[in-house]
């Protein structure tokens, strides 16, 4: 008896000590939010939802490092077109996306897309890849500079489907 009273004291313990630690995580992590220091980042489908919280919450995200990836509503919707044109084909018409984008910033469906400008992007695809063609990447790209984001890229590296490291 005494002993499962000590050990529900220490779990209860542990317990508090993780709900302060997180506590405590969420209100720096705000602050920096408030701050602007906020970026995304992610490699393929990451990389897609890199661009889509990025776009969508342009106000608090201020940069995005987009991996193997593509441009914000590349799929439009339809599953056909998420495993064609934004994955193998390439093709994607930036100029239709960036018209959505006006359009849902206007309505406040997302921020305002003002905020993209001068946004720091990043935008990296191997050579190599055969899971999502450069060419969707490069209309990333095309996206983000239409946008007024200042994008800088990496295509040169010989490289399949991932994310590049210093020792691989």
């Amino acid at each position: 008896m005494v002993i499962n009273i000590f050990q529900n004291t220490i779990k209860n313990t542990f317990k508090m000590r993780f709900i302060s630690l997180f506590i405590i995580f969420l209100v720096i992590s705000a602050n920096y939010a408030m701050q602007g220091d906020v970026t995304v980042s992610g490699l393929s489908s990451g990389g897609f939802m890199t661009a889509q919280m990025h776009v969508a919450f342009s106000e608090t995200i201020k940069g995005a490092a987009v991996f193997a990836g593509g441009p914000y509503y590349c799929a439009q919707g339809s599953m056909m077109t998420a495993l064609t044109t934004c994955m193998s084909m390439g093709g994607v018409n930036t100029d239709n996306l960036k018209s959505v984008i006006e359009k849902l910033s206007s309505n406040g469906s997302i921020d305002n897309m003002s905020n993209l400008k001068d946004s720091k992007v990043f935008v990296y695809d191997g050579t190599n890849d055969h899971i999502v063609n450069p060419k969707v990447g490069k209309s990333g790209q095309d996206l983000y500079e239409k946008l007024g984001a200042k994008v800088q890229t990496e295509y040169s590296i010989i490289s399949g489907h991932g994310m590049p490291t210093i020792d691989f």
